[in-house]
């Protein structure tokens, strides 16, 4: 099969996973229950981080196709965890692999950025997510997380000293969570790069999603929330990170069995791609 007929049958898998979230959850009717967060000075909003990825090795011609946005979260002195795709271009995306540069933004609010802008130097995507035999059976959709290292501002402060770093926990058990989302949604800004606005959403886990290390929650979402975190209301712990959704709902890594220990494992011994 030629590289161009792959691109192309990659991207109609693309739409129909979103189109099987939308079959599961249609009869739900949602409606954009997203709210602005006007205030990001307070737990757990602030260890919330816009993220802004270029990809200087993309083989393509659309300016979007250079830039990846996303949410972040932080979790650790100098660490950020996120979804795996906005770091990271399997090759049938034309993005060839790393992003180059990577900037954070912590609380971000629209020219507001109180804790300052972080750089990313080095990125640990999951094995599974690059795996080129997942790849070709599209099972590499159920690891899209990575964890991303940021280094200290001019200020020599590391991001986990101006924000307080979320804690992460296991979930195997998830359905009936109920959790909060807070992300940096591209439809809700003028240009998907510039002035990015935070915006929240509560909701529900409805259950695990047929694409396995997956749940599905009765929200929907926007491009630019890619990594968001699904926190546990009851205890504020980071139990997933939003992979993708539509209108209709939207999808969260968990936390499980399989998931959490090579988060724990990689947190302790993280060993990156630098940038």
């Amino acid at each position: 099969m030629n590289a161009h007929l792959k691109t192309k049958l990659f991207l109609i898998l693309l739409l129909l996973v979103a189109g099987v979230f939308q079959g599961h959850a249609e009869a739900a009717n949602q409606s954009d229950t997203r709210e602005y967060v006007k205030n990001m000075d307070r737990a757990p909003y602030r260890s919330v981080v816009a993220l802004d990825a270029k990809f200087g090795n993309f083989e393509g011609t659309r300016e979007k196709g250079i830039h990846e946005i996303g949410t972040g979260t932080v979790i650790g002195k100098d660490t950020i965890v996120t979804a795996a795709h906005v770091v990271y271009g399997i090759k049938e995306t034309l993005r060839g692999g790393y992003a180059t540069e990577v900037t954070a933004t912590p609380a971000q609010n629209g020219k507001q950025a109180p804790y300052g802008k972080f750089k990313v130097k080095s990125i640990k995507v999951h094995e599974g997510y690059m795996n080129e035999e997942n790849i070709e059976n599209y099972l590499h959709f159920g690891y899209d997380i990575a964890i991303i290292k940021v280094a200290p501002n001019k200020k020599g402060q590391h991001i986990g000293d101006v924000v307080e770093p979320l804690k992460v926990k296991k979930a195997d058990q998830v359905k009936g969570s109920k959790i909060l989302t807070v992300g940096y949604p591209g439809d809700k800004v003028k240009h998907y790069r510039f002035n990015r606005t935070p915006w929240q959403s509560v909701g529900t886990v409805v259950g695990n999603y047929r694409i396995h290390n997956m749940f599905q929650t009765n929200f929907y979402s926007a491009g630019g929330q890619s990594g968001a975190s699904a926190i546990d209301l009851s205890d504020n712990k980071v139990i997933g990170i939003l992979s993708f959704g539509d209108r209709h709902a939207t999808g969260f890594i968990q936390f499980n069995q399989e998931i959490y220990p090579w988060l724990k494992n990689n947190l302790k011994n993280y060993k990156g791609h630098a940038l």
